[in-house]
């Protein structure tokens, strides 16, 4: 039995689409059961995703393809039935523009399995048009609002206000955070007011920088809170390790919880957790008693792959033309579940076509460069077993707070010191920018001063780099005799930092007046791993940036020219006065170009 239903509504589907293909909200608007999952092994020796829902006594399990679609125009799935009065059914959704609106068609299919399915096909029918009608009138409201939040109700502004004030209080009670609570009051009170109004869905797995764009509010800041809170009890944190195929997250309750190799049931593969990468810190709302054991209505639609911008199931031998609108940047032909190939959109490219087929070997594309716009990608499966093809983002989203970002800042490390990862697990970090600072004539001042009045001046000093170096967005891994080891995810922080060292501490008197200091850094590939139960870094580039230190003068800092050489910090000494040399160091391969300049005045 078929049915064929049309609705227009007064929005582009490019702002529509979001909320069509949320498939989650979609089925929970038009009333349908929620649906568990589970993962088994299909006759083909591949895993499958067996769905079940429960409608009063009546249970239905089907097997679970993965949906179809293209980014904004079209949105498929074939149900198969393991059992009932049902054989498959078929949706599928297509958005036609149409002058400033879109023409929504909804194209549905039920197969019965017997004469009982026959009898009830044209209830089941009904029963989905009403259920259309109210979640595409759902999804158009949401669209016209645009993210415009409803008023609160006053029992729910009460409810928010009392939970910022226990918000603040929880704040004030970390000494980490101390001096810094004034300026966290802005962030505690818009959190508050999203876990007050947020759907409970939303609050299961909350992305603490995708939040916090959200809320029109400074990244470090929502996190620095929502890390205090944690503390306090009010949120959990987890770490999650994003499959790279499918990109569903395992989340793992503690950082010493990661393994090298991780198995993704979906996909059928392991892969190992990428420190700075596919490795994200997400909060949930758990202990306010929020999103917890939420439905779900659908976990596997366009919703859950934002990334995705097309996405197609392909048997032996097929082929598939995708028509997707693409902005300047890098994507990929990714054929599941663990090959890709990377092309480029340009705004010097020609053309807006790519014609492209795959084996067991390899992918094989027309071009990797074409222009911004509707591209036209047609891909083959040369292959004798089916495949699902995707085009997709090449890299994950930029709103993850990466456990090397969140790890290289001081409130974590303040507060979360105690996280670290397992005994011998070392992880990759494509780059990340470590400084050493030394304070010079330490040896004098303890000859001098006596060891107790010269380590209250060290003290005194780590003080003032602990606070420049959080200013920074940085945060200090450990403390060796008087001399202090930084960490920065963004070098152009860590330059910033760095050249404030020395009128930092000048504020300190030594004995023979004020305190000086040496700076090196240098950024670079590292590994992260647990050293003296801390969260430690090692490899040639910390090696090479505490040698680069030992070389630098008193009130100067010096870093290597690779490390000059990067746009955003060429910017920055370009109008400084600048020494350059090439020194031998021992351990590192081949002279070292070093820059050494002045650090600011006081």
């Amino acid at each position: 039995m078929q049915a064929k239903w049309q609705y227009r509504f007064p929005v582009s589907r490019e702002r529509l689409w979001p909320f069509v293909s949320d498939t989650d909200r979609i089925n929970r608007s038009a009333g349908l059961p929620p649906v568990t999952y589970r993962l088994e092994t299909g006759p083909d020796g591949r895993p499958r995703t067996i769905a079940t829902a429960r409608r009063g006594p009546l249970r239905i399990a089907w097997e679970e393809p993965p949906f179809e679609w293209e980014v904004p125009t079209r949105l498929g799935v074939t149900r198969r039935f393991l059992d009932g009065p049902f054989q498959t059914f078929v949706s599928e959704v297509r958005l036609a523009a149409d002058g400033d609106g879109t023409v929504l068609e909804h194209r549905v299919e039920l197969q019965p399995r017997n004469a009982l399915g026959r009898v009830l096909a044209p209830l089941v029918i009904e029963f989905g048009r009403r259920g259309a009608e109210r979640a595409y009138a759902d999804a158009m409201r949401a669209a016209l609002a645009d993210g415009d939040a409803p008023a609160p109700t006053q029992r729910q502004a009460e409810e928010e206000t009392a939970l910022e004030r226990r918000f603040v209080r929880a704040l004030e009670q970390e000494r980490a955070l101390e001096g810094k609570v004034e300026a966290l009051r802005g962030p505690a009170r818009a959190l508050a007011a999203f876990l007050e109004m947020a759907d409970e869905r939303d609050l299961a797995r909350i992305k603490p920088y995708a939040l916090a764009d959200q809320l029109m509010t400074d990244r470090r800041s929502v996190l620095a809170v929502m890390l205090a809170l944690t503390r306090g009890g009010f949120l959990d944190l987890s770490w999650d390790v994003i499959c790279g195929s499918c990109r569903r997250p395992q989340q793992f309750d503690k950082l010493e919880d990661l393994k090298s190799g991780i198995h993704c049931p979906m996909c059928n593969i392991t892969y190992g957790p990428e420190f700075d990468r596919n490795v994200e810190v997400t909060f949930s709302a758990a202990p306010l008693g929020k999103g917890v054991d939420v439905p779900v209505f659908c976990a596997v639609g366009p919703h859950a792959n934002r990334q995705v911008f097309a996405q197609s199931a392909l048997d032996a031998g097929d082929g598939v033309t995708f028509e997707v609108p693409l902005a300047p940047g890098r994507y990929a032909i990714s054929v599941a579940p663990d090959r890709a190939i990377a092309f480029d959109v340009e705004e010097t490219g020609e053309q807006s076509a790519i014609d492209g087929e795959f084996d067991a070997q390899v992918i094989r594309l027309s071009t990797k460069r074409v222009k911004p716009g509707v591209l036209r990608i047609t891909m083959k499966n040369a292959t004798a077993a089916p495949a699902l093809v995707k085009v997709v983002e090449a890299a994950l989203p930029a709103d993850i707070a990466t456990a090397a970002d969140v790890t290289a800042i001081q409130e974590f490390r303040d507060l979360f010191s105690s996280e670290v990862l397992a005994t011998g697990l070392e992880l990759a970090i494509r780059s990340m920018t470590i400084v050493f600072s030394d304070l010079v004539g330490s040896t004098h001042l303890y000859s001098s001063h006596g060891d107790a009045p010269a380590f209250r001046i060290v003290s005194e000093h780590f003080d003032c780099l602990r606070d420049l170096i959080a200013e920074y967005r940085g945060a200090i891994v450990k403390t060796i005799g008087d001399a202090v080891m930084a960490v920065f995810v963004d070098a152009g922080d860590a330059f910033e930092a760095a050249v404030r060292f020395a009128p930092s501490v000048g504020i300190v008197q030594g004995p023979t007046g004020p305190l000086e200091i040496r700076v090196g850094m240098h950024c670079g590939p590292c590994i992260a791993m647990r050293a003296n139960d801390r969260l430690d870094y090692f490899g040639t580039t910390v090696n090479l940036a505490a040698r680069i230190g030992h070389i630098a003068g008193a009130g100067e800092v010096a870093l290597s020219e690779t490390m000059a050489a990067l746009p955003v910090i060429a910017a920055r000494i370009a109008s400084r006065r600048q020494q350059v040399e090439n020194i031998q160091f021992k351990g590192i391969a081949g002279p070292v170009g070093v820059i050494r300049i002045a650090a600011d005045a006081p």
